[in-house]
């Protein structure tokens, strides 16, 4: 950022499968739709924006165990589907902003940003430059640590597993929502967090596309086929029954 002579990082995700930046820098995703902004200070700790009341400040100085480096967590009752709550995120990263009299922002992933946040920034700097700082950013989370690719072997071995949990459950009677439920539900006894289950059933012969959970309704019959997608998240529970429920499925599928 010092090369670059960008004085903040501001990024805002909604949602934690393809929310990756508000995760890479805090280890907190942002989830359900419902935003949550970081700004990354180049000399501070980070100011964090997410749902609660209005005016609610909670100084955290970059020592709280949960929001690791983060000065202060700003409440906000904001809603991307209510218009009026628009510029509630933006305004209150305004605030944090001016009174450090920034001179270049970096923004992160502006593309999954709404338009009404990004205006009302630029509109409330005026003088201040605006850069996008994704690219910069990219390369530094494209580098993975061994222990960020321990995670992601995990997290392979963790689909297999609850594919192979399905595999002995599934049988004649069952509706395609029961099957991706069946593997919903066993991803999150083995510590997941969330995901994606899409499949159908069809007889054989006939097309089974990956349907949403509302097109799930069909009653798999004998000699069916069925076409399943696993896409749950690695393992983030960590109670001593996950983590024995994880180590009973890997020795399974093994």
């Amino acid at each position: 950022m010092s090369d670059r002579k960008i004085d903040a990082l501001v990024m805002q995700n909604a949602n934690d499968w393809l929310g990756g930046y508000v995760k890479w820098f805090t280890d907190i995703p942002a989830t359900n739709g419902y935003p949550k902004t970081v700004i990354f200070h180049a000399g501070d700790p980070m100011t964090m924006i997410e749902m609660g009341g209005t005016g609610v400040v909670r100084k955290l100085k970059g020592a709280d165990h949960v929001h690791r480096g983060i000065e202060e967590v700003i409440g906000s009752p904001s809603f991307l589907s209510v218009n009026y709550t628009d510029n509630y995120h933006a305004d209150c990263a305004l605030a944090a902003l001016k009174k450090r009299g920034y001179r270049a922002i970096g923004l992160v992933g502006p593309g999954s940003m709404p338009h009404a946040f990004v205006t009302r920034l630029q509109g409330g700097l005026a003088g201040t430059t605006f850069v996008d700082a994704t690219d910069f950013v990219d390369r530094l989370k494209a580098i993975k640590s061994e222990e960020e690719i321990a995670l992601t072997r995990r997290c392979a071995e963790m689909q297999d597993a609850v594919f192979a949990k399905v595999a002995r459950a599934i049988k004649p009677g069952m509706r395609d929502v029961d099957v991706t439920a069946l593997a919903q539900h066993e991803g999150q006894l083995l510590g997941s967090e969330q995901g994606i289950f899409l499949g159908s059933s069809s007889p054989v012969g006939q097309r089974a596309p990956f349907a949403p959970r509302h097109m799930q309704g069909r009653t798999l019959k004998a000699g069916d086929h069925l076409v399943l997608l696993i896409e749950n998240n690695g393992p983030a529970v960590s109670s001593p029954r996950s983590r024995a429920r994880w180590c009973s499925a890997r020795r399974r599928t093994r």
